[in-house]
């Protein structure tokens, strides 16, 4: 079967970044950084961009690009045209991303891109077991800038262990919440769920822990039932049981309290303006100065010489506050907001919950510099594509076969 120039891009980009990222960095085989991918889209945007109707996302990029120039001319004098260009990189990327997505996502695509969405977040807890369990045995060489607590990546991009929890949490959301779920069988739902929350909780992205559990939370709120609340308490304890057998729950509890009250210390002002990453200080300083409407500057707080953090500026939220400010910031919601409400007239629960995810994940990382975290955004957003009726011989066909996973109309 020939494959299309758009096919050939999005399975090669989704495969690269989700499944052999963090191998091809390790092994040192060739110069890698995993948002290189969206370079790939090159091709593909010289011959569908003209073809793109200029709707509501497009729009808010180019506002997003107007606001980092008006930003850049008004910090000029404290600015180099590096860090300009190397901010404006982070628009390029998310937007070749949603770019790719959107060309190629439809009906029938999507089914297919969940389903392998799927099995690659199965196949995570293994890997993450593996990292952990041979850290300390493996050469410096291929460990050298990650420390234990980073080396959970599973075959996700080297020491990016909360974008792998990030897609874990949006295959969930799918599972608990959307309507279209229904492509997979009811009773793999649960057994599913818990194995992702479970390979989450072992991880050591943190903030992934506290949105994974406000996940379930809204579950119970929405999904009220005594069955509901029974599996749940009963997962809960199976996770603590094996955390506690394996004698990980007291160090998984420790690192959780412990990030927790470094990131809500209101005092580390002077640890945040040194480069270091404490939250808290951000949030305090920013509280404690007037408002920035258009930042001090594009890529003023990141050395891209040195690759070195001028302030702690760790997550989306802080890093475009501080340098385009609060109108740079709302705009880069209102792209996320746009690229939910595409293909729908109103969001759904689930829609929302993808939504609300993305912003959470803002405040650790940078999300729209990310590619495999944007593109996953991109992906799970287009789910409502699926129909909600649909005959499971069209589906199974879809899926290239019949799927023990697949439930039948």
């Amino acid at each position: 079967m020939r494959l299309s120039l758009k096919e050939i891009t999005f399975i090669g980009g989704f495969f690269l970044l989700y499944l052999f990222s963090g191998l091809i960095h390790i092994s040192h085989l060739i110069p890698y950084r995993p948002n290189l991918v969206s370079i790939l889209t090159i091709p593909l945007m010289l011959v569908y961009l003209p073809k793109i109707k200029i709707q509501k996302v497009v729009l808010g990029y180019c506002a997003l690009a107007l606001v980092v120039g008006i930003s850049a001319l008004f910090n000029l004098a404290s600015l180099t045209l590096p860090q300009v260009i190397l901010f404006l990189r982070t628009l390029f990327f998310s937007f070749a991303m949603y770019f790719l997505s959107r060309v190629y996502l439809d009906e029938n695509s999507i089914i297919k891109v969940i389903r392998w969405c799927l099995i690659i977040a199965m196949l995570q807890l293994p890997v993450v077991i593996f990292q952990q369990a041979v850290y300390f045995r493996l050469p410096e060489s291929l460990t050298t800038g990650s420390s234990f607590a980073d080396f959970d990546f599973g075959t996700f991009p080297f020491k990016a262990d909360a974008s792998m929890s990030f897609f874990l949490i949006l295959n969930n959301i799918f599972l608990l919440f959307d309507s279209r779920n229904k492509i997979i069988d009811k009773k793999f739902h649960f057994p599913i769920t818990l194995w992702l929350t479970f390979t989450v909780i072992f991880a050591h992205s943190n903030m992934s822990k506290i949105l994974l559990i406000s996940i379930w939370l809204v579950y119970i709120v929405f999904r009220p039932s005594l069955k509901n609340v029974v599996s749940i308490l009963a997962g809960a304890i199976l996770i603590a049981g094996i955390l506690q057998l394996t004698n990980n729950l007291m160090p998984t509890l420790d690192g959780f309290q412990m990030s927790f009250s470094t990131n809500t210390r209101l005092k580390d002002v002077d640890n945040y303006l040194a480069g270091e990453a404490y939250r808290g200080g951000a949030i305090s300083y920013y509280l404690e100065n007037d408002l920035l409407l258009i930042g001090e500057g594009p890529g003023r707080f990141y050395d891209p010489i040195t690759r070195t953090l001028i302030r702690g500026n760790v997550g989306h939220i802080f890093t475009f506050y501080s340098e385009v400010g609060a109108l740079g910031l709302l705009i880069s919601f209102l792209i996320f907001y746009f690229i939910a409400k595409e293909h729908v007239k109103r969001l759904s629960i689930a829609a929302w919950l993808y939504l609300f995810a993305m912003l959470a994940m803002g405040l650790t990382v940078d999300v729209m510099n990310d590619a495999s975290v944007f593109f996953a955004y991109c992906i799970f957003t287009s789910t409502n594509l699926i129909p909600l009726r649909k005959r499971a011989m069209r589906l199974n066909i879809a899926l290239n076969g019949k799927d023990s996973l697949l439930k039948p109309s």
